[in-house]
Formats: structure tokens, C-alpha cells, sequence
């Protein structure tokens, strides 16, 4: 049985994830610092071929990493530890440079001196935000090959984590890969981001926030989908290259908290408040290069979203978040 460490995996994808994995039977290592976007499901449940360490990695030096590393031997390192909503990174810019990068590079380091004598392959989870934004008129899509261009303090964190991973692989010879999906959404996801935030505030009759006029566009991938390609190019992604994860399924903001309201078959109460300092009109990357390693999403748009209101209309489910206190506000101020 092969060792696994997933780094933030009490988050959204990493929970997902460690449920996929668990599945196919690995032997999961998850380090977490548990911060407020956080969920218990794990922590509530003795699982077999699972533990968790708390620690905060941008805090923590690399030898201390590096011990842990020598004690549990993995053979891989996925690394999700990441602050992730836009909103947050630009009002505390700061703590997206410690937990994106600094706790990037301390990992780093570490996998460094273990890769010595094991063999290790770090896989770092980016963003498709790393790409920059495309116009609403251009029609085509973000490639592995395009150059970065961030135009948010969180896109600008990822984008000199990514940098740091692609110099290890060049500088040290760590075997590294770099994976940047698209919006992920489904289960366990903490109710800041769109999808969950719309589905609450429709189940408790709140308005649906929205930037400007709900025109940015997006790409949308159903969160086991996500896990399959972590795996798909965990087994057969080559080290030192990037690989996209999308699933086709865009469509502009506004035009998704319509499909929800549908599902929920309520009447739309929307409140348009205006739009976030650099919000990316629209992205879009390709998955041509994923899909030639066998890898297809199986989710449908609609069958997805189904799923995850079903979720969040549980009760039970929301209390494995610690807190949904301000999960439904908006930097933008009310358009009048």
C-alpha cells in the first residue's frame, strides 16, 4: 500500500479527495492547520488508513517537515494547503503570501532532503486564475503553454508558488508536477464561495449577492471529477509539466444562480452590488492535454449542482463547518 500526504485536507477539495483515495486504497497522511473554512467530517470519524497532524505550514521550519516525512515515507506529496477566496485576498493580502508561498517553500525544502534517499513526487494544486482573464468576445481558451498573469493578490500568491515548484524541479530535481483546475464546486465547499453562498441564501429567503451585472464568466468541475484527474495524473503525469483540469461546462454567473434557483424551484431575488477591484471578466482553460492521459469528466453541470443542493439543504451537513458566520457577504458595495 502506497503512502499519500495531502496537505489542507480538511478543505473542500482535499476532503473530497481523501474520500476518493481512501477508496482506492492508499494509506492517507493529512496535514491541516484547520482554519475557519475547515469542515469536521473527517475529524468526527475513526477511519481506517487515515490520520491527521495539525500544523500550520507556513509557521512550521522545513526540518520539522522533513521529520514527518521520514516517518510516514510517502510516495507522494499533493500539496492543497492554500487560503483560496479572491474576496479575503484582497483585504489580507499578507496571509496569502504565508500559507501560499512561504508554507510552499517550507514543504518544498523538506521534500528536498527527503527525495535524497526516497522518492517522492510533489503534485502542487494551482488555479486556472494563474492565466489572467479573457475577454468576453474572445473565444478561445487558456493552454498549459500560456504565461502566467495574475491580477489578484490570491491568483499573484499561486502564481509564485507555482514558480517556486517549477524551480525545485529544475534547481533540485524534484520530481514535481503542477495541476490548475477551473471552479470546482460540490460537497463540503465552505458556503463563501458562489455556488454554496447562493444555495443558502436562497434556503433561508436572503438575496442572492452578485457582482455587477453577473456577466464573468466560468468554468465549472464537479469536485469528484477534480479527485479523479489528481489521480489519473498522480499514476501517469509526467514531472515538470502543468496539466489543466476543466470540464467545459462555462457559463456567465449570473446564468448558474438561475440553474440553481431552478433546481431549488424558487423565484430568483437578486442583489446586484458593485464589482470586486480586478474581477477577471472571464477564464477558460483547456483540458485537451488531460483528457489524452485517459482522463473524461463524468459529471454533468446539472447533475452536479443537483447533488450539492441536496447537501447543503441537509442540516446535518453544515455542521461539520466550524462557523458560516459572514459567509454571505460581499466586499462590493450595493449598486443604487
Amino acid at each position: 500500500m502506497k503512502n499519500i500526504i495531502i496537505t489542507g485536507g480538511s478543505g473542500f477539495i482535499g476532503t473530497n479527495l481523501i474520500l476518493f483515495l481512501l477508496n482506492k486504497k492508499f494509506n492517507i497522511l493529512n496535514l491541516d492547520k484547520l482554519s475557519l473554512s475547515s469542515n469536521k467530517y473527517l475529524l468526527k470519524k475513526k477511519i481506517k488508513n487515515y490520520k491527521l497532524i495539525k500544523i500550520d505550514l507556513a509557521k512550521t521550519n522545513a526540518s520539522k517537515i522533513n521529520k514527518i516525512l521520514k516517518k510516514f515515507k510517502p510516495n507522494y506529496l499533493i500539496n492543497l494547503a492554500s487560503e483560496t477566496h479572491v474576496d479575503s485576498s484582497i483585504e489580507r493580502p499578507k496571509l496569502f503570501l504565508e500559507s501560499n508561498v512561504l508554507g510552499t517553500l517550507n514543504l518544498l525544502i523538506a521534500c528536498v532532503k527527503y527525495n535524497k534517499k526516497n522518492k517522492i513526487k510533489f503534485i502542487q494544486i494551482g488555479t486556472d486564475e494563474v492565466y489572467g482573464q479573457l475577454k468576453f468576445n474572445e473565444k478561445k481558451k487558456f493552454t498549459e503553454n500560456n504565461k502566467m498573469d495574475p491580477r489578484n493578490p490570491y491568483s499573484a500568491s499561486k502564481t509564485s508558488g507555482i514558480n517556486f515548484v517549477k524551480s525545485f524541479y529544475n534547481t533540485y530535481d524534484l520530481p514535481t508536477l503542477v495541476v490548475n483546475p477551473s471552479n470546482n464546486f460540490g460537497c463540503f465547499q465552505y458556503p463563501e464561495k458562489l455556488i454554496p453562498k447562493t444555495i443558502l441564501s436562497i434556503l433561508q429567503n436572503q438575496k442572492i449577492q452578485i457582482y455587477g451585472k453577473g456577466r464573468n464568466i466560468r468554468d465549472w468541475v464537479h469536485v469528484n471529477d477534480t479527485a479523479n484527474a489528481i489521480y489519473t495524473l498522480m499514476l501517469k503525469g509526467e514531472t515538470g509539466e502543468t496539466y489543466n483540469i476543466s470540464s467545459n461546462n462555462s457559463l456567465s454567473n449570473l446564468e448558474l444562480v438561475k440553474k440553481i434557483s431552478n433546481i431549488l424551484n424558487r423565484k430568483l431575488n437578486i442583489d446586484y452590488v458593485k464589482d470586486r477591484p480586478g474581477h477577471d471578466e472571464k477564464y477558460l482553460s483547456s483540458n485537451k492535454k488531460l483528457i489524452k492521459l485517459g482522463w473524461k469528466p463524468k459529471i454533468s453541470l446539472i447533475e452536479g449542482l443537483t447533488k450539492t443542493v441536496l447537501w447543503y439543504k441537509s442540516k446535518t451537513n453544515l455542521k461539520n463547518f466550524k462557523s458560516l458566520k459572514n459567509t454571505y457577504k460581499r466586499i462590493g458595495e450595493r449598486i443604487k
